[in-house]
């Protein structure tokens, strides 16, 4: 696994810092800055972090779309009541059909449910896809 640089940390923390801003505009709650510095500030930090569709993933590198690198199996995506959910798929393929593991307001809490998940198995290499 490839140790991210803190840049690509701070490229994720500012990406979201505006997508926070357009939610806001919208009328959304913004959610995703305060999930990324928590991810930040765990044992995630050894991933690679990004986004799709308001989601948040995590890699063991930067081309884990080329088959280069893994895709966790885990992630969480944002909640219509301002809230994460926290997820895992048996194909980690971004699409692929989900399990709803919690539901919570806390973005620390959601990355500790993360953190668990990888330490019981859905870590790096446990689902194929990508």
């Amino acid at each position: 696994m490839t140790d991210p640089s803190g840049s690509a940390w701070d490229f994720q923390e500012e990406a979201s810092a505006a997508r926070d801003g357009q939610s806001r505009q919208a009328g959304y709650p913004a959610l995703e800055l305060a999930l990324i510095r928590a991810a930040r500030d765990s044992s995630l930090r050894r991933f690679y972090p990004f986004t799709s569709h308001y989601e948040v993933r995590f890699g063991t590198g930067p081309r884990w779309y080329l088959g280069e690198d893994d895709l966790l199996s885990v992630g969480i995506a944002p909640t219509r009541e301002g809230g994460y959910l926290v997820y895992s798929r048996d194909d980690a393929a971004p699409g692929a059909p989900h399990t709803e593991i919690l539901r919570t307001d806390d973005a620390a809490v959601a990355i500790a449910q993360v953190e668990r998940l990888i330490s019981r198995g859905h870590g790096p290499g446990a689902a194929q896809g990508g």
